[in-house]
């Protein structure tokens, strides 16, 4: 049920005596005098026309950085634009996924169509036909008979409750089933607001989590998969195989019982579960696969932080493939025992750009706070004293270079 505190309701509540006009008053004395002194009054805003075409190149931009490659067997991806025929297929392969339920559902001043986005980067010699995919045995002819089938599945979070489980909904994962065992060539494109469940993964050679794209989701998705841009994006969340895997995956957790929920996961929040609880995900936190290749060399570590409490971290970075691309040098700390924490954290990350053979020696800042924890009975963030583990690498499970640091 929606519920309007304004309005009637605020002028019947003054009415009859339960809000005090006082207080109407002081919450309006802060708004108003904020639009006084920036001259809200004098100088009215005018209304100027939003530069669609800028705005949408700068949308464009971070949505093709935030997805992530998950899965490329093969190097099934880059696709090649040489192809003759292309299946786009799926219910959110008709039109651009702007958003969710709730506040996230924008509208737009324009928007680029999957199949649009497509037929701008491969030119007018390729055949590109959509399917909604509702019935899987067309889906599967329409796979069938072409080059490459490209498979976009999701679903619309919403701020105003949950899922009911991890899946994606309805046909959605017979349908991949079903185009992959048509065409091996197929590409897997996740437009989800989370992690989703993929029984489905070892059939298919590529996998790319797009998120929700947004108004350019159609050049986005296609500039990623024919490779005008390298995917760079991290997982920001772990990715369970099973939804048993999760933190909280009882009903005394999560949605409670009589109205009482449990927290019983203390510390060990996402991926610190996960190494807590020895438990391997489907794809780590951190996680994000490139259409070149990293490597990590030469770790530098002080043996002791400096008097304010900071350490710098410096690592060589070297771009080992043959294509452009962008690196996230992830810096995580393991701490003493004595400090009760989940195994390890991430406390410092940065991204590089480099070119094939580049290598750049790049330094990672941790503050004092990275050596810390809560004390609450000090009611303060306190250090920890001991040795401290520094490790370093591309996700939350492959770091590769590891050294220590003695906190005073």
């Amino acid at each position: 049920m929606k519920h309007d505190f304004y309005g009637s309701a605020t002028k019947s509540a003054v009415q009859s005596g339960k809000l005090k006009v006082s207080v109407v008053d002081g919450l309006l004395i802060h708004r108003y005098t904020q639009m006084f002194k920036w001259g809200w009054f004098d100088h009215p805003p005018q209304r100027k026309p939003i530069p669609a075409k800028a705005d949408g190149a700068v949308a464009r931009t971070i949505a093709e950085q935030s997805a992530v490659l998950l899965k490329n067997s093969g190097n099934q991806l880059p696709l090649s634009t040489g192809l003759h025929s292309i299946a786009v297929i799926g219910p959110y392969s008709g039109a651009a996924h702007t958003g969710g339920s709730g506040s996230s559902a924008v509208t737009p001043l324009y928007t680029v169509s999957p199949v649009q986005g497509i037929k701008n980067v491969v030119g007018s010699g390729v055949t590109v036909t959509q399917n909604s995919g509702s019935d899987t045995g067309s889906a599967a002819s329409a796979a069938k008979a072409a080059d490459v089938a490209i498979v976009m599945v999701g679903n619309k979070d919403k701020e105003g409750g949950d899922r009911s489980s991890l899946g994606l909904g309805g046909n959605q994962d017979a349908l991949i089933s079903a185009v992959v065992a048509a065409n091996p060539h197929t590409v897997v494109v996740l437009k989800t607001g989370g992690p989703v469940l993929m029984p489905w993964l070892s059939k298919v050679p590529a996998v790319l989590e797009a998120w929700y794209p947004g108004e350019e989701d159609g050049n986005v998705v296609a500039r990623l998969l024919f490779g005008k841009v390298n995917p760079s994006g991290k997982l920001t969340m772990s990715f369970p195989k099973n939804e048993s895997d999760t933190p909280a995956n009882t009903s005394s957790q999560y949605p409670g019982v009589n109205g009482t929920v449990h927290y019983t996961e203390g510390l060990q929040v996402g991926y610190r579960w996960y190494d807590a609880q020895n438990v391997t995900p489907l794809f780590p936190f951190g996680f994000g696969l490139s259409y070149t290749t990293f490597a990590f060399a030469n770790l530098s570590v002080p043996s002791a932080p400096k008097p304010d409490g900071t350490i710098t971290v410096s690592v060589d970075v070297t771009n080992t493939g043959s294509a452009a691309g962008a690196e996230v040098v992830q810096v995580y700390v393991s701490a003493p025992a004595s400090a009760g924490e989940p195994p390890k954290q991430l406390k410092g990350f940065t991204k590089v750009n480099l070119t094939p053979g580049q290598t750049s020696r790049v330094t990672i800042t941790l503050q004092n706070r990275a050596f810390a924890i809560w004390n609450t009975g000090a009611k303060a963030w306190t250090a920890v004293s001991g040795t401290h583990t520094v490790l370093v690498g591309d996700s939350s499970r492959n770091l590769p270079l590891h050294d220590t640091v003695t906190v005073p």
